[in-house]
């Protein structure tokens, strides 16, 4: 059965993430999907 996992996280140091979920069995091989939200600023030092 394939199991769909939704979970916001912050990216930690060194661009690591960390998914905890005690229903993923031990040893199973995921696919893991990440969207970023982040949208780069343009400075407004110039203007």
């Amino acid at each position: 059965m394939q199991k769909t996992l939704h979970i916001r996280t912050t990216v930690l140091p060194g661009g690591r993430i960390e998914i905890v979920d005690q229903e993923l069995p031990v040893g199973e091989s995921v696919s893991v999907v990440v969207h970023s939200s982040v949208t780069k600023r343009r400075s407004s030092r110039f203007g």
